[in-house]
Parts: C-alpha cells; structure tokens; sequence
C-alpha cells in the first residue's frame, strides 16, 4: 500500500496471485514455506526497500509452522516485488535452549541513521527487536534485542529485553 499523508492508503498490487507481493517459499525445505509475516521496511540510502519479515517451515512435530524465524528480502520497484536475499536462508534463528527457543518473529528494525541518540543503542549499529514465547509452565511472552553492522548479520543480546505472562494480562 502507498500513502501521501500516512492515513489514508491505497492498495497497490503485487504480481503474484490475487495481487500479493511476497508469499512463502515454494521450496517445501525452506524455513517459511507454510507462512509468512511483514515485520519492518527499511528503506536504504539509495532508495532499495529491505523487508525483515518472519516465517514458519515444516518442522518436526505436530505443530509445523510456529518454529518462526526472521528472514530477510529486497525490492528495487517500490515494495510490488520482493527476493529474498542470503540465499533464502532466515537471518536470525531462535536459540536452541534459551528464553527465545521457540521462535523468533515480528522483527522491529532500527538502521543507524534511525538509530543515532537513541539510549543502549550502540553508535553506528542496527538494532532489532523481536518477539518470541514459552510455553513451559503455562504461556509466556518475551522480547529480544539483536544488533548488526550491516542490517544482515545480527548477534543478539543476552536474555530478554521484556517479559510477560498471560496471567499478568487479566
């Protein structure tokens, strides 16, 4: 969608079926070829758009899709067609027993010349922040923090930067 004023918005159409603009992959071995989510745009300097978006794959087990993790895509033509970059590959993975093990999803982008004065940023990074959840000992809600030179490559922080419970949203 495209707006002028950034209330009121006109649907662009994609070139894919029913006029998307990025479905999940066809490749049934990729990490978002049952569904996919727009995280955050970046527009780059030399005006390339850079989606961070998550996805789901055929994973093991009896919950295929929710394994999400963050991928990354390119569009040089305004947003109505996407590749996705480092060769389909997620950018950012959930850990194999931390807080964000189960999954990594709904990215949040900061690129340094959004970022410059922001505090606990440090100067010239990128910084993300996505969500994850537990559900070990009923459900739980987190937030991660990931931080990059060049938007591509991400270390994430130690820990969570948030937390919640369902019990504490009553």
């Amino acid at each position: 969608a495209t707006s002028v004023d950034g209330v009121r918005w006109r649907r662009l159409q994609g070139s894919l079926e029913d006029g998307a603009c990025f479905d999940p992959s066809a490749d049934d071995g990729a990490f978002d070829c049952v569904h996919v989510g727009v995280g955050d745009v970046v527009r780059l300097p030399n005006g390339t758009l850079w989606m961070y978006y998550f996805g789901g794959g055929l994973d093991d087990g009896p919950n295929q899709g929710i394994r999400m993790q963050i991928g990354l895509a390119a569009s040089n033509d305004g947003g109505r067609s996407w590749e996705r970059l480092c060769g389909g590959r997620p950018i950012l993975q959930p850990s194999e027993d931390g807080f964000d093990a189960l999954f990594v999803a709904w990215p949040r982008v900061l690129p340094p010349w959004r970022s410059a004065n922001v505090p606990g940023i440090p100067e010239g990074k990128w910084y993300m922040s996505y969500h994850t959840a537990s559900f070990q000992g009923g459900i739980s809600w987190a937030a991660g923090a990931a931080f990059s030179d060049d938007g591509v490559t991400w270390q994430k922080a130690e820990g969570p930067v948030l937390r919640g419970t369902a019990e504490k949203m009553r």
